[in-house]
């Protein structure tokens, strides 16, 4: 995918995630996976999988029970590539991420937050109404010049 990525893991001699999985790379990965025409319902599909499995781990104490959960994000993708609905590179963010999120449950954490940031740092590439996502009737509301904490003017 990028030369390095991941090549020191999800966390620090210490235990601490690295800035480079917070800041950089996640940076990095969000304007690849733009440039290569990565919708954001597409990237939010994928990472709803990656929460459902997150939620699944926080009942289940066993980690082997949600290890297959998160090996199945493999195929997934791979299928979803074959139909075109989404770029080869994410297929290769989550080929390289799975690899080491299979490993711990701690390793599946440090996946989970990695990609929440790359969320972060992407653009909102399917609202073509502008308004940064919000919906229309959001958008509305805004203009009405309600307060939106008290509901007053």
């Amino acid at each position: 995918m990028w030369q390095g990525y991941l090549s020191g893991g999800y966390y620090d001699e210490k235990g601490n995630m690295r800035r480079e999985i917070i800041v950089e790379d996640a940076q990095r990965v969000a304007k690849e996976l733009e440039k290569v025409g990565m919708t954001s319902t597409s990237l939010r599909r994928f990472y709803n999988k990656v929460m459902a499995i997150k939620t699944k781990m926080s009942i289940e104490k066993d980690f082997e029970v949600v290890r297959p959960m998160i090996d199945k994000l493999v195929p997934i993708v791979s299928y979803n590539v074959k139909r075109k609905v989404i770029p080869d590179s994410f297929e290769s963010f989550i080929k390289a991420n799975v690899a080491h999120a299979r490993k711990s449950h701690t390793d599946f954490l440090g996946f989970f937050e990695h990609f929440q940031c790359v969320i972060a740092f992407s653009k909102n590439t399917d609202d073509h109404r502008g308004g940064g996502g919000r919906s229309r009737s959001s958008q509305n509301y805004r203009k009405s010049g309600k307060n939106h904490q008290f509901g007053r003017k």
